[in-house]
């Protein structure tokens, strides 16, 4: 008898959190591609926490009454897979991502 290969639950919220940082750069830079974006976010480390706190300053500089520290929490559990992206957020980050997918 074979093994399933676990599932990943925090794909879809790390491909939504990469995009909504994607799409929130400004125009005039060269924006990454979406894929290495996932990829750092999925490694964690420095260049995955950035990614999520520039994800989370987009957050609340566009709702302000979403506490900062609450959004911070959302977006890690969900990049970690430890809890499911809600509709409210995700309509949130699809909003921020705007045309980066």
């Amino acid at each position: 008898m074979t093994r399933a290969a676990p599932t990943d639950e925090g794909a879809e919220a790390r491909r939504l959190v990469a995009a909504a940082y994607v799409g929130t750069m400004p125009p005039d830079l060269q924006r990454p591609e979406l894929a290495v974006v996932v990829t750092l976010v999925g490694m964690g480390g420095p260049f995955g926490l950035a990614i999520r706190q520039e994800a989370v300053a987009a957050i609340v500089t566009r709702w302000p009454e979403i506490d900062r520290m609450y959004a911070a929490k959302v977006v890690r559990d969900i990049c970690r897979g430890t809890c499911a992206v809600s509709d409210g957020w995700r309509v949130r980050l699809e909003a921020l991502a705007g045309g980066a997918e």
